[in-house]
């Protein structure tokens, strides 16, 4: 087998991994959607013009777009940045896009270079990015099990009429909205 190959199948296999993690998310009811392969478009034009590898959706209706990859090059990140940004436009529930990078990146130095230098950028505002952030695998389910309590805990103050703090979406402080 040629290198490309060997990189297909790894990159398959990471993504169908995840597809098997977000699936479980939703079976027990952290997701309440969960989409591979997820196609939208402009109206009037082509509606599957832009693309993500999966689309996830909570119960407040808030959307992430999740893009996977095993390494983070510019040719690909273009990309990912052009579809998510039109994504997000089209979408107004599409609050979040991440790049998901596999968990055993961390033992790849080059690899987990690049995702650092790339997650840096967004960070410090080097670069405009429509994706939010570069994380890995294990990460990601973190984000996900972490707002799913953060909403869960919010509706069932809000049932108990005792909302002190106003909801703070993932990845926010209450400071942003003062």
């Amino acid at each position: 087998m040629n290198p490309n190959q060997l990189k297909s199948i790894n990159g398959y296999n990471a993504k169908t991994a995840l597809l098997q993690q977000l699936q479980e998310l939703q079976s027990q009811a952290i997701l309440s959607f969960c989409k591979a392969d997820y196609r939208n478009g402009y109206e009037d034009y082509d509606p599957d013009q832009f693309f993500a590898p999966f689309y996830i959706e909570f119960s407040n209706g808030v959307g992430w777009l999740i893009f996977a990859s095993t390494s983070v090059r510019n040719d690909r990140m273009n990309n990912q940045q052009w579809n998510s940004y039109h994504i997000k436009k089209i979408s107004t529930n599409v609050q979040k896009s991440y790049l998901i990078v596999p968990d055993d990146i961390l033992e790849n130095k080059k690899e987990l270079s690049m995702a650092q230098s790339y997650n840096n950028k967004i960070f410090n505002r080097n670069m405009y990015s429509a994706i939010d952030a570069v994380l890995t695998q294990s990460q990601l389910i973190e984000a996900i099990v972490s707002y799913h309590s953060q909403i869960s805990s919010y509706a069932m103050d809000l049932e108990n009429k005792s909302v002190s703090e106003p909801f703070v979406p993932y990845g926010h402080s209450v400071s942003d909205y003062k």
